[in-house]
């Protein structure tokens, strides 16, 4: 690796060049002899701290992207491995750079491009960065590469109903829930009332007072209910999947997408006592499915929608929901009661409380009056007690 040398005397072009270490002998021509002195420096500290990779063995981005996707195949949802190809097929634009000529200014370019083209949202753009860092992650795993650019480039601003967080990727992640879009109890009571006895019933009921998923509840075993202690332990979902086109779809169970979301949810007495009516009255099979279909095998949230929940929601004259919309009503009905948002988030299974805040900040700004009245006492009868046993100063 020899000293930057002069190879030319035109003002403003790349004079001096400078040649790296074997055994690719890499050369690079740089405006200034300090610009390819700092290179050779910087070569030289990564030969002796172990971390320097020849050019010549690093792939580019594009082969790191597919080796990125293989690795996801093994135990991810294909909704899961779904998106992860989409979001790589956002990274397309950079296929063909060399990791090691990928640096945050390429990064942050390559973000803007994506933000000024107005097909994606802040949000979404801040995802296709969180895939490219994970592309990079891989690259460091294999050697391929000693730092990340995805990582180091700053995000994108997102709005107060946009979803930062890049790990839980399900309908919570889509939009700040308003009004309209869950039941209130009074509602939930009348659905109640005109649903079927026995399964529609029942699930209705573990929806609204739960808050889990529709897959999380159709993937409930027995063994994941303790009447007795009153608790409900979420740690599968039920996906229905083709194995190829034009092929029927197929049960399976997967775990959570995030560990926060593998939780127990403690359940009132009145789910409890209707959970022990529906064990003893309920079919059975070799699953031991909490809510399975008459045979005992899985059930397809579809049909339990158009056979359960939209019947019901018609008798009660009620407008049409899905089955998100109970574990909406729940998470209200927690926030209006004054329940710490870590709580909340905690029973909902989210990631972290950021998701929490976006998808339900509406309802915890307009709880605000509600937690200030139940402590203070709606016309201030507290601060004026404490008022009239205030000496007043002379």
């Amino acid at each position: 690796m020899a000293n930057p040398k002069k190879v030319s005397n035109v003002p403003g072009k790349k004079n001096w060049k400078a040649r790296g270490p074997v055994p690719d002998r890499r050369v690079k021509f740089f405006e200034t002899k300090s610009e390819a002195q700092d290179w050779l420096d910087g070569l030289r500290k990564a030969r002796r701290e172990g971390t320097y990779i020849p050019a010549k063995s690093i792939p580019l981005f594009g082969e790191m992207t597919a080796q990125f996707v293989a690795s996801k195949q093994a135990g991810y949802t294909p909704n899961m491995i779904a998106f992860t190809v989409a979001q790589c097929g956002h990274l397309a634009s950079l296929a063909d750079y060399r990791l090691n000529t990928i640096n945050v200014d390429v990064v942050e370019r390559f973000r803007d491009q994506l933000k000024d083209g107005g097909k994606l949202s802040s949000g979404t753009v801040n995802r296709v960065l969180t895939t490219g860092a994970g592309v990079f992650n891989l690259a460091m795993r294999r050697g391929y590469a000693v730092s990340n650019p995805f990582e180091l480039a700053e995000r994108l601003r997102v709005g107060s109903s946009e979803l930062i967080d890049g790990e839980d990727r399900g309908r919570d992640a889509n939009h700040e829930v308003r009004e309209g879009e869950y039941l209130a109890p009074p509602e939930i009571r009348r659905l109640l009332d005109s649903a079927r006895p026995g399964f529609d019933h029942t699930l209705i009921l573990t929806a609204a007072l739960t808050g889990a998923r529709i897959g999380e509840l159709l993937a409930l075993r027995w063994t994941d209910v303790e009447l007795d202690s009153r608790k409900i332990y979420i740690r599968r979902s039920l996906s229905w999947t083709a194995a190829a086109e034009n092929t029927p779809a197929r049960a399976a169970f997967y775990p959570p997408k995030t560990k926060a979301g593998e939780r127990p949810i403690p359940i009132p007495a009145e789910l409890a006592t209707a959970l022990k009516r529906w064990k003893l009255a309920g079919p059975s099979g070799e699953l031991n499915l909490v809510f399975p279909g008459l045979s005992g095998l899985p059930v397809h949230h579809s049909v339990v929608l158009r056979g359960a929940l939209y019947p019901a929601l018609r008798r009660a004259g009620l407008r049409q929901v899905g089955f998100h919309s109970l574990r909406h009503s729940y998470a209200t009905t927690l926030i209006t009661a004054g329940t710490p948002v870590n709580q909340v988030s905690a029973l909902l299974g989210h990631a972290n409380s950021a998701i929490t805040l976006a998808v339900y900040t509406h309802h915890f700004r307009n709880s605000d009056d509600a937690v200030i009245d139940r402590v203070f006492g709606s016309s201030g009868h507290l601060l004026d007690t404490q008022t009239e046993k205030t000496p007043q100063s002379a």
